[in-house]
Parts: structure tokens; sequence; C-alpha cells
């Protein structure tokens, strides 16, 4: 039986990519093509949209194929512009009739005149399909493709946001313009459990809003934050201003237990540093480069970070020639590390991390580049780690690294398999739960079958113990032509 679509006709057809059985988005499409089973490929004319509009609408396809049972014959809206003959526009005025082929023909403006013109020399938007209201709600379709477009991108970035970290609304929600370094600093600051950093960095860098976003991020209600007398206006002014919030300046008397407590440095001596350790979860210390060289000073701020949970220090960039003042910084930071380790052994180590830091940026550097020559610089660059810190671990792990890929090595050394054959290579299957390089444990086998691209092995369950190997082979019998005793 002929089909009673034709080539050029425009038809009205499902771009849902959300739900194919029940689709609630349609578009209208000119038929390019119908196959000898009935199969009718629709074209979306997208030709009339800005960039911008093309971003919004990247749902709809440039064409698709359909069964004849998916497309419904429709009509183009009255005025609808488009193209015909070789790109005259055109203004549909209203539907004129149905032709002798079956082809819809309207009348339409064009160049001050009016013409007559057949649907199948028309190029119209995808939107511009006549729909009865009724068959829309029938279909469930709340939205049309002209502002469902316009609500889709927006729709789709607030599902982004939603479903990232809970923390990140804390950047969209604060009245700054923050830069991407600090959002970067923000970020990687409330993926820490507990938070005990430092940002250092010279005036004017923004060291206050990361301080305070972080805070609010953090989401608690019992803060302390310790500035010079001088700025402790300008940090109420920053709480109030850019974060919608409410502090209060400690001139005395009893501490509030809750809520954002700016003290300055000068009356922190009347202070009972107990009593503030015990009210406060969260500590931020600005200038705290200026409290080292005051003893009593910086013992109070001591007792107070090691005391609190989370501590956030701001600092100009310390100059780490300075290694006693840099030293007095990590213990604030990480006191159970560096409370107790002497000048003399932090310089030492200071020395090394420098040394591997470089090292560990050239090999960064080459990886993009990484072929088997850079591969060896590479483990000769890791090698000289291993000498700066005499770490026996590490040295061993470098010292077990493939260069080669398909190539079995034992304790640093290509294996010589002659039983395999010369195209076989080893690999690791995907989705195996073991982890190379690998230390055969005391007492157990790693063991791998000679046809090893289809041989399930230690690669997949793990080494044997010794204790389940329970005979030794032998015999070889298959394939035929390596019948024989084996050495």
């Amino acid at each position: 039986m002929e089909s009673k679509f034709k080539v050029g006709m425009y038809v009205r057809v499902s771009v849902d990519y959300e739900d194919d059985k029940e689709p609630r988005m349609f578009a209208i499409g000119q038929i390019d093509n119908i196959d000898m089973f009935g199969n009718i490929e629709v074209i979306f004319n997208k030709d009339f949209r800005s960039k911008e509009e093309e971003i919004i609408y990247d749902y709809i396809p440039d064409s698709r194929v359909y069964p004849e049972s998916k497309v419904q014959r429709c009509k183009i809206l009255k005025r609808t512009t488009g193209l015909f003959g070789i790109f005259e526009k055109f203004t549909v005025l209203k539907f004129k009739d149905k032709d002798d082929e079956g082809y819809y023909r309207y009348y339409a403006e064009c160049e001050n005149n009016v013409k007559v013109i057949s649907e199948k020399d028309m190029i119209v938007d995808f939107t511009r399909g006549e729909i009865n209201p009724i068959i829309q709600m029938k279909n469930y379709e709340f939205q049309s493709p002209f502002w469902y477009g316009q609500r889709l991108l927006p729709g789709e970035i607030l599902n982004i946001l939603n479903n990232l970290d809970k923390n990140f609304k804390t950047l969209i929600s604060s009245r700054a313009y923050l830069f991407q370094h600090q959002i970067d600093t923000i970020v990687r600051a409330l993926k820490e459990d507990k938070i005990r950093l430092m940002f250092a960095d010279e005036v004017g860098l923004g060291k206050t809003i990361e301080a305070l976003v972080v805070l609010k991020g953090k989401g608690l209600n019992k803060a302390l934050i310790i500035v010079p007398d001088s700025l402790v206006n300008q940090w109420k002014n920053e709480i109030y201003v850019k974060l919608w919030m409410d502090s209060y300046v400690y001139q005395g008397g009893e501490l509030p237990k809750k809520g954002i407590v700016l003290v300055p440095f000068e009356i922190l001596d009347n202070l009972n540093i107990e009593k503030i350790i015990d009210k406060y979860d969260f500590c931020i210390i600005d200038e705290v480069h200026r409290c080292l060289s005051n003893t009593k000073l910086f013992t109070d701020l001591h007792k107070i970070c090691k005391g609190i949970d989370e501590v956030i220090l701001l600092s100009a960039t310390p100059i780490q020639d300075r290694k006693e003042e840099y030293l007095k910084l990590l213990k604030l930071l990480k006191p159970e590390i560096y409370d107790s380790m002497k000048e003399e052994e932090f310089i030492d180590r200071y020395k090394k991390s420098m040394s591997i830091r470089k090292t560990v940026f050239s090999i960064i550097s080459d990886l993009e580049d990484l072929d088997e020559d850079i591969a060896e610089e590479i483990e000769e660059d890791l090698s000289d780690i291993c000498k700066e810190l005499e770490d026996k671990g590490l040295k061993r792990i470098i010292n077990e690294i493939n260069i080669e890929s398909g190539e079995v090595y034992v304790n640093g050394k290509a294996l010589k398999e002659t039983y395999l054959n010369d195209k076989e290579n080893t690999y690791l299957y995907a989705g195996s739960k073991i982890k190379f390089p690998y230390i055969v444990p005391e007492g157990y086998y790693f063991m791998m079958g000679d046809n090893r691209s289809n041989s399930k092995d230690s690669r997949v369950f793990g080494p044997i113990a010794r204790k389940e190997i329970l005979a030794k082979a032998g015999l070889c019998i298959y394939p035929f032509n390596r019948i024989g005793i084996l050495k």
C-alpha cells in the first residue's frame, strides 16, 4: 500500500531525548526520504537560529528516522517566516488548500506580493508547527519547543549546581566577585575534613574573602577571628556586606557563646585562653606573621590553635629563607608534628622538600611527551628522590616500575618468557582488583597461563597459597605438537 506521506511534506514528530515511549517534546520537520520499508527520515531546519540559540536547542537533531506510525501531518502557523526558491523570504498569511498530490499550500507574502507556495518548496523553523492545544494536553505537552528551549539551559545548570558538593553553593551565595585563584583556594579548603590551612599571598589578593567564604561554607556558628586592632572594623564590614552575616567585636567582659566574634590582638592578653578553646570550633588569625616576634602573643595563639579543631592563618607570603619563622607558622597549623621538631631537623627536611618539588615539577612537565626515553629519565629522577628521602619502601616501588607495556617484571627485571607466542603480551584484566606493581605475600605464588590474552589467572583472582598447590605439572598432552614431559 502506498504511503500517504511524501518527500517534502511537513510532519510533527517526537524529539524527546528522555522518554521515547511517552514523549512530551515535539517539533516539526520536513520529510527528506522514505525507504522501501516505510521508514521516514525527517530533517529539522535550524538555520534561523543564532549561535546562542543553537546551544539552547542542541537537543534537536539535524535529522532522525521514524516509523510511519510515529509521524503526524502538520500545518504551518500563520506569520511564520521562512525561505523558498533561491533563498527568497516569505511570511505565511494563511492556509489555502491541499493539492492533488496531498501537499499543503499557503498564501504567503513575498516582497509585498502575495503568492501561493507549496510546503515542499518551503524552509521553516522546527518550532512553527500548528497543533491543537487539546492534543498537546492529552500528550502532557506542558511545554512547547519555543519556551521549553529557553528554560532548558538554566534548568540544566541548576541541576548541575544541585548535584555538586553541598558547599559549592556558598560560592554563588556570597556577594563578592570571586577570581579564579580565590575559587580554587575556597574549593580546596572546603574539601578538607578538618581545615587547618594558611592562606599566604601579598596584600590585595583577597585572603579575607577567601577565609570568610570558607567559614560560611562550613556552616559553623561559633567562630573566633583574631585580627590587629586597625583591621577590626574592616573585617566587620566585610562580614556584613559580602556574606550577610553579623559579627560581635569583643571589647572586654564575657565572650559570647556563639556567633562570629572579632578579637583584637591588643586585648587577647586579657582573655582566659582555656575558655576560648571550649567555646569555639573555628578560628581565623589575620596578619599572623606580625605575631611571630612577640613571644607572649605567639604563645597565646599557639594554645588557641592547638585547642580549636579548625584554623585558617592569613599571612603575607612567608619568606622561606627565614626558617625559624617558617617553622613557627607550621607549629600553629600542625602542632602535633612540628612542636617537638628542632630547627636543624626542620631545615634538613625543608631542603629535601625543595629538591623533591623541583624534581616532581620536571617530571610532570615531561608527562605529555612521554615515550620510552623520557620514561627512563623519569625513573632516574624518581631514584634521585629515593636517595634524597632514604625511604626503603619507596625505593622498592620505584624498582618495580614497568617502562615497556605488556612485559612482566620481577624484582625490577624483565622476565624472559620464551614459552609465549611472539605476539602475546601481558596486560591487566579490566575490573581486576590486583594493582600493579604487586608484592606477592610470603607463602603465596602468582600464577599466569601461557595463553595470556585468554587466561583467567592470578591477574583476576590473586595469588595462590602454597598449601593449595596439590601437585606439580609433569606431562603436557595438548596441543598435540607439544606432547611430552615438562622440564
